[in-house]
């Protein structure tokens, strides 16, 4: 027998089968078991925001350029990023990211 014959032929499918069955015989569960998350879904749709704004960003600016400075600017503009801290060294950027004083760094 084949994978398919043999779970259709289980005890787990026969269970499933029979939960089916009482599920559609009793029309108050099949309204307990649709509207109730539906609802849900449809509150945590609208309560939660995908937006993220205002993340802390540390910079550590290696080349002072123009273009560097421009790369700073495009990403600080649009309040996406805030410039936080300019720490002096990689280490010390990496260190305020991970003590949580940072959301993120960049390193030019």
């Amino acid at each position: 027998m084949n994978l398919l014959q043999t779970f259709l032929n289980s005890r787990f499918w026969a269970l499933v089968r029979k939960e089916i069955n009482q599920i559609l015989r009793n029309k108050q569960l099949i309204v307990l078991l649709t509207f109730p998350p539906t609802i849900q879904l449809l509150l945590y749709g609208f309560a939660l925001n995908p937006d993220v704004h205002y993340l802390k960003l540390g910079i550590v600016d290696y080349a002072q350029t123009a273009e560097s400075r421009g790369l700073i600017s495009s990403l600080t503009e649009n309040n996406t990023f805030t410039a936080q801290q300019y720490p002096k060294s990689e280490k010390e950027l990496a260190s305020q990211v991970e003590l949580g004083k940072l959301t993120a760094g960049i390193r030019h």
